[in-house]
């Protein structure tokens, strides 16, 4: 039986699944997304011990408007932590999806998740967070692809990692 505090967490999370869900039905596309037939993806659970935050961002250019979600799992596939991240005044869906990811990992170091894998659906910003290179591309709104790595730095038991849609 839930206390009432566990009542509203789980109905918070349980508004917060949906509304990423909506986020997911905007149908743009961006050329940056690897996509895939979706019933060839399967979420795989981490190992013991280690937490999986999945990520994910839809734009919607009329309005430029994205709503981004973030969903926190444990190795069992348990969802500990849901989080809706609706943003106005966007102007691309690679500049949301590095938001997107911006948002999990500040949540991952707000919860004091370690280890973690993180895993999003667009290749081109993972490999720029992944390249000890500098990345001061504009598309990747590359100040935060920066603010990521030094994020990432301090966390050697993090791990940013594709995987398709």
């Amino acid at each position: 039986m839930f206390s009432s505090v566990q009542g509203k967490v789980f109905n918070q999370a349980k508004s917060s699944i949906e509304e990423y869900k909506q986020a997911q039905s905007i149908q743009n596309l961006c050329p940056a997304r690897e996509q895939t037939n979706r019933g060839l993806v399967r979420w795989i659970a981490p190992r013991g011990g280690v937490v999986k935050i999945n990520w994910d961002a839809a734009f919607d250019p009329k309005n430029k408007k994205i709503e981004a979600g973030v969903i926190v799992r444990d190795n069992e596939g348990k969802v500990l932590v849901a989080l809706s991240m609706p943003k106005l005044q966007v102007s691309s869906l690679a500049f949301a999806e590095a938001n997107a990811l911006w948002g999990a990992l500040k949540l991952g170091a707000e919860l004091g998740i370690s280890p973690a894998f993180f895993e999003g659906d667009v290749l081109g910003i993972i490999k720029a967070i992944n390249n000890s290179a500098e990345n001061w591309e504009w598309k990747w709104n590359g100040q935060k692809v920066e603010d990521i790595k030094v994020l990432l730095a301090n966390r050697p038991f993090w791990k940013v990692q594709h995987n398709y849609r």
